[in-house]
């Protein structure tokens, strides 16, 4: 079977990518497209490319083409000549973030694309609230949603319901057994940290401007380390703000390290996020998770589903206010409800063989 697989933003890439090792594993063929996010003009749009090497999974720029036009306004010409020249029988796409819906990118052109020449597509919504239809919409075959929460979202924005399944998320398999305490120990006597307590902030781009509001919230995390506490602030890959003078403010308690964001995890004694992946990730793994979550803060999914989604199932520590996190870090935090999170968001290292087997049994 041919297969054309496409991701934009880093998230959505680390859904699809290992449902295309998978499909690969099986012997099909399937050309992966990402978008570069290296460039100073793309940063904020791109960054799948660099998602797909780090995993060691060959792709090509979207550039390979010969395209050179905006990658969030891709004409229907593009996607045409590229089914033309390879022919696939499946599309498969991830699912990147566009809370305007006027964004016409890879993923979004080719599930036009592919309804428009009646190929089976499925797209892949990794997380809550993140699939919003285009102002002139379109729809994959299948949506293969996180969880059942993620699908009512969905179905609620106008999804065809009989085009939802749930399978979970491809991007989590790898940490169903995920070594987090051999990697900590490991990690701790590299940085030469003995009882220290680690506090891993995980940055965000913004969903919308001012959102999240990291530049004040970070602030508030180096005003509230205590005099045991090392802090690690690890960018996202698509924010083009500079953190540095702000940063200044932790003094010696600030620890720099270019270590990847997963073994950050491992490291954490606390990780403090937005509504990122991130912290998902580290609730799965029995980390203690705060999220920061503002007024405006994914106020469309908060109301949607009566609250923050990870703070209903019980598995984090929101924070709302300044003196939320000058509290909760003034305790110590334990992680909370790991297993039964990962029973609600099917995380048992088979989300990639599923989404496959939708795709090739379309």
């Amino acid at each position: 079977m041919r297969i054309i697989a496409a991701a934009r933003h880093p998230g959505p890439a680390e859904s699809v990518g290992p449902t295309v090792q998978v499909l690969r594993n099986q012997g099909h063929d399937v050309l992966l497209i990402g978008v570069d996010g290296r460039s100073p003009e793309a940063k904020s749009l791109g960054g799948s490319v660099d998602a797909f090497q780090r995993a060691g999974i060959s792709c090509k720029d979207i550039s390979y083409t010969g395209y050179t036009g905006s990658i969030v306004d891709i004409p229907l010409s593009f996607a045409n000549k590229l089914i033309e020249e390879y022919r696939p029988d499946r599309i498969l796409v991830g699912c990147s973030s566009d809370e305007s819906g006027l964004e016409i990118d890879i993923e979004a052109i080719l599930v036009e694309a592919g309804q428009s020449k009646s190929i089976h597509t499925v797209q892949i919504v990794e997380a809550w609230g993140c699939w919003r239809p285009k102002y002139n919409p379109h729809f994959a075959s299948i949506y293969a949603n996180l969880d059942r929460l993620t699908a009512d979202i969905n179905i609620s924005r106008g999804a065809p319901r009989e085009s939802i399944r749930i399978t979970g998320h491809p991007g989590l398999d790898k940490f169903y057994d995920f070594p987090v305490d051999i990697n900590r120990s490991l990690i701790r006597k590299q940085l030469g940290i003995s009882k220290e307590r680690i506090i891993v902030y995980f940055g965000q781009a913004e969903a919308r401007p001012g959102s999240p509001r990291i530049p004040m919230t970070l602030r508030w995390v180096i005003d509230s380390l205590g005099q045991n506490d090392r802090l690690i602030f690890s960018s996202h890959p698509r924010d083009t703000r500079d953190y540095n003078r702000i940063l200044a403010m932790a003094g010696n308690s600030l620890i720099q390290t270019e270590i990847d964001s997963h073994q950050l995890i491992s490291l954490a004694d606390i990780v403090i996020t937005h509504f990122s992946t991130m912290g998902l990730k580290s609730v799965i793994l029995g980390v203690p998770t705060i999220n920061i979550l503002l007024k405006d803060d994914e106020q469309e999914t908060r109301t949607s589903c009566g609250g923050f989604p990870i703070s209903l199932l019980g598995g984090n520590y929101e924070a709302n206010n300044q003196n939320d996190v000058r509290r909760l870090l003034g305790k110590t935090l334990i992680g909370k409800n790991r297993d039964e999170i990962r029973s609600a968001l099917m995380v048992d290292g088979k989300a990639a063989d599923r989404v496959a087997h939708l795709i090739t049994n379309l």
